[in-house]
């Protein structure tokens, strides 16, 4: 059925019908296989689109087609096989960030840790002791391609950096140091074209700590001349910012400022 509907060229036609009619009573056979094939299709560039991201797409399928799965066994192999896979770490990102979320492991940016409770407010599809152990095991995978330098080759990888951050007990300090080595002998603009250029970047002080670095290594290249300008001033901001924050006296420091008027 995936393979017919990709080839007459509808397959984003008819995920978004899916979608927008979820059908929580027919059973759903072979999970697993429909993971499989649409993930594989994120990376066909037939299924390219400017103006909406078959990856986001698919990953909010699959995550709606989670509670549809009966077997609770199958549910959870369901999530462990989307966060094993290493061809789309961006549909993985997406489903756990919203099992997080459900789980209320999640607060207003913040990864938290707790335990399962008896009489959980909203039944979650997995434990909470599942979804910690797929973040840790998706944090395995997000390093090991770091590692073998393959990471910045995966979509929405502005996604990807974040939550890499903040499923490591937000600390970014594993984040930081791979962009930091990768702008050094990279373009920096192969990871900066993930993020918006536009009024700012929310965040983006955890993961880049070098903005000058970062721009005097930009300015080095000559391709991609408007989108590099545009990365450049987004540079400019972020040193600005980072003076800002290094020139404002701490919270502590307030406090024993007052204390002495």
């Amino acid at each position: 059925m995936i393979d017919d509907k990709a080839t007459a060229g509808v397959l984003r036609q008819w995920l978004v019908f899916l979608s927008a009619v979820p059908d929580a009573t027919s059973p759903i056979h072979n999970s697993e296989g429909i993971a499989e094939l649409l993930i594989e299709e994120t990376l066909n560039p037939r299924n390219d689109n400017p103006t909406q991201s078959f990856h986001s797409l698919v990953a909010d399928y699959l995550t709606d087609l989670l509670p549809q799965i009966s077997d609770p066994t199958d549910r959870l192999k369901f999530v462990e096989y989307i966060v094993a896979q290493t061809k789309n770490l961006f549909v993985s990102e997406a489903l756990l960030r919203t099992l997080t979320a459900k789980a209320r492991l999640w607060t207003e940016g913040q990864a938290q840790h707790r335990e399962q409770q008896l009489g959980e407010p909203e039944p979650l599809p997995v434990t909470v002791e599942s979804i910690n152990q797929a973040q840790n095991r998706w944090l395995e995978i997000v390093r090991g391609l770091a590692g073998t330098g393959k990471l910045h080759e995966q979509p929405h990888l502005a996604f990807i950096l974040h939550r890499w951050g903040q499923f490591n007990g937000n600390d970014y300090s594993e984040v930081q140091r791979y962009v930091t080595d990768f702008c050094e002998t990279n373009d920096p603009l192969i990871i900066l074209r993930h993020f918006t250029f536009e009024g700012g970047a929310s965040g983006l002080g955890k993961i880049f700590l070098n903005p000058v670095n970062v721009k005097a290594r930009l300015l080095e290249y000559d391709s991609n001349s408007k989108e590099r300008s545009a990365a450049s001033r987004l540079m400019d901001w972020l040193g600005t910012q980072s003076e800002t924050s290094a020139g404002s006296p701490s919270q502590e420091q307030q406090r024993e400022g007052s204390s002495t008027v």
